[in-house]
């Protein structure tokens, strides 16, 4: 490289650290996530996909943990999870999970996060503590609340789970129609009610549907507390 040619590649990367902050950093970890999978997140990788040396990540993130709570508590922050004000306190817990179901979907790459330890930062805990406190005042006792708020999250879970695999990991544009053909390719004396059903079983969860399928957790829960 000439040495005009090396003073503008210099200078070109002073910009980009110049404007770097700790948010420019987590977005662009996130998209990289969702894009290569959260393996795929190292400082290297980050720092080449923001044309800077990994050394200027660190003054914005501390290390992998800070980097990977930082990532997780952005999502949480994006979907604003607890902030809406419906009256009632089921249609508030549904919607409040299924924001947060909805926000995990749209950003697939960070999935695993979720069992993680190092990713329990602030905004995932106020999260937890909004919708605890919201059941216990809803009449139920701290254990009750507890069990309820574990189903409730389980559920989501598994939502997440099974949208993700219906839309091939994000990988494939039209999800209902690729994961619907992969079961009609299935061998129909094996499998006759999910070649037969296919249409039915490759449906993609609507967000309405998410919060119909928390609000029959609730209302059985609420049944059997009754009967007990």
């Amino acid at each position: 490289m000439s040495p005009r040619g090396a003073t503008a590649e210099a200078g070109r990367g002073e910009s980009v650290r110049a404007t770097l902050d700790r948010e420019a950093v987590l977005r662009a970890a996130l998209a990289l996530a969702n894009e290569e999978g959260i393996d795929a997140l190292t400082f290297r990788r980050l720092a080449e996909a923001l044309d800077v040396t990994p050394m200027a990540l660190y003054r914005h993130v501390s290390n992998k943990s800070d980097l990977l709570e930082g990532v997780f508590e952005l999502v949480v922050d994006d979907a604003a999870v607890t902030d809406h004000q419906e009256e009632d306190w089921r249609d508030w817990v549904c919607r409040s999970y299924a924001k947060m179901a909805e926000a995990m979907i749209r950003q697939q790459g960070v999935m695993s996060l979720i069992t993680r330890s190092e990713t329990r930062g602030p905004s995932r805990n106020e999260v937890i503590e909004a919708i605890f406190a919201r059941l216990l005042e809803a009449g139920f006792d701290p254990d009750q609340a507890s069990e309820l708020q574990r189903d409730l999250s389980r559920y989501m879970l598994g939502t997440v789970a099974l949208v993700t695999l219906q839309r091939g990991l994000g990988r494939n544009p039209d999800h209902e129609r690729h994961f619907r053909a992969q079961m009609e390719l299935l061998p129909s004396e094996r499998f006759p009610s999910m070649t037969q059903h296919a249409s039915e079983l490759a449906h993609w969860m609507s967000s309405t549907e998410i919060e119909q399928g928390l609000r029959r957790l609730i209302d059985a829960f609420e049944s059997e507390m009754g009967e007990s």
